[in-house]
């Protein structure tokens, strides 16, 4: 696939519009096999069965009966999706024998936080960031129907907090995350505080392209939603992960968009000229 196609697809799964039609299917569940008896697992979009798209339980659970490994790395990068499908992942993975290390790519929103848990270690770059809020429920329905989802969503956090709790050992300081219906928004020091992940990862080389055009994509998308601190810190991160080769392969709404979010004047002088060499993005 043309990294160009690459990034169109994960950019639609950050919430942005595709720059061409009949894009490929943006979310991603991958296996691949490593050297001595590691393999990697890569979740790259929604988590769920929403028709159109989305990475199923059933996807994962068969991939994770196909390895045969020690060791399974879990890249992550995702907004999140349905619980349902994204605790029984967080269950397959603390069922497998492997050791598994979760490593969060670009972000862990909503339920890929539940899942990024099931890491043995959970390891973060200092660009990626970490979304923990209460479930919740989309549809309508009448006063009755409205207290029973309210009760089922009562236990969905609870059942969500045990994933949490098992691997920060503080349910206490854990619980409100599920709670309080505020988004809470985490960076990698933060999260490794708080015994969500449990180190910081210092890259010593560069991405693959569609790791870094995820992670960049990944922070446009949770900033539309960010404020405050929040937001001065993925204006960072968006900065920061916008070489002008990763720049280059996105599509052109999204290159827009992480114009928007440049502070730097000469740098966001040149990601202008490469989007005006690129025709404007068409």
């Amino acid at each position: 696939m043309k990294p160009t196609l690459i990034a169109a697809a994960i950019w639609a799964a950050a919430g942005g519009h595709p720059a061409e039609p009949n894009q490929p299917v943006p979310s991603v569940a991958s296996v691949r096999a490593l050297a001595n008896g590691e393999a990697e697992l890569r979740l790259y979009g929604l988590i769920g069965d929403f028709f159109w798209d989305g990475i199923t339980a059933a996807s994962v659970a068969a991939q994770l009966d196909e390895i045969d490994a020690d060791t399974i790395t879990v890249t992550i990068n995702s907004r999140g999706g349905e619980v349902d499908h994204g605790m029984t992942i967080y269950n397959a993975l603390r069922r497998h024998k492997a050791r598994i290390i979760v490593r969060i790519d670009g972000q862990a929103g909503s339920i890929a936080s539940a899942i990024a848990m099931a890491g043995d270690e959970v390891v973060m770059p200092p660009t990626a960031m970490m979304m923990i809020h209460a479930p919740f429920l989309p549809q309508g329905g009448n006063a009755v129907q409205k207290r029973q989802q309210a009760e089922r969503l009562d236990r969905t956090a609870a059942a969500m907090l045990e994933a949490y709790a098992a691997k920060t050992g503080d349910r206490e300081a854990v619980e409100p995350l599920v709670t309080d219906g505020i988004d809470h928004w985490f960076t990698a020091a933060e999260c490794v505080e708080m015994g969500l992940a449990d180190r910081i990862e210092e890259f010593e080389f560069k991405p693959d392209e569609a790791a870094a055009a995820a992670a960049l994509c990944g922070y446009v998308s949770a900033i539309t939603h960010a404020t405050g601190q929040v937001a001065k810190a993925l204006r960072g991160h968006i900065q920061a992960a916008a070489e002008p080769r990763i720049f280059a392969s996105l599509p052109g709404p999204a290159q827009l968009e992480v114009i928007n979010h440049i502070e730097d004047k000469a740098m966001k002088l040149k990601l202008e000229s490469i989007y005006a060499a690129a025709g404007g993005g068409k």
